[in-house]
């Protein structure tokens, strides 16, 4: 739930499907992490891995963003954890950890 299907979460997947081209991943309600994270298949500009790192790196942002929530008193903030997993997803790019063309997380800089 926490992942994927509260609202805070539905309103970040939302900007991040959206930036790959794919509003219709958007999960609802009745998706269940596993089954709704296996299924996302079909970007023709990104290899599997580099989509799979993608939406792993926006879970643990998000799991990150939660705990400090909980723990440290933050304040829920989609636009401070967009934020975060766009300077972290340069972070992945420049350590290699998108092996395919750099381009493919270039949708990253249309949240400036």
């Amino acid at each position: 739930h926490l992942l994927l299907t509260c609202v805070f979460a539905r309103t970040v997947w939302n900007v991040i499907c959206e930036a790959l081209g794919r509003p219709d991943w958007v999960p609802t309600q009745q998706d269940i992490l596993a089954p709704w994270l296996c299924s996302k298949r079909g970007l023709n500009n990104m290899s599997m891995k580099d989509l799979r790192t993608i939406l792993g790196l926006t879970m643990r942002e998000l799991w990150k963003h939660r705990n400090a929530i909980v723990f440290d008193g933050a304040q829920p903030s989609c636009e401070v954890l967009l934020r975060r997993i766009r300077l972290e997803g340069l972070v992945w790019v420049s350590a290699g950890l998108l092996k395919g063309d750099v381009n493919s997380f270039s949708w990253v800089a249309r949240w400036d």
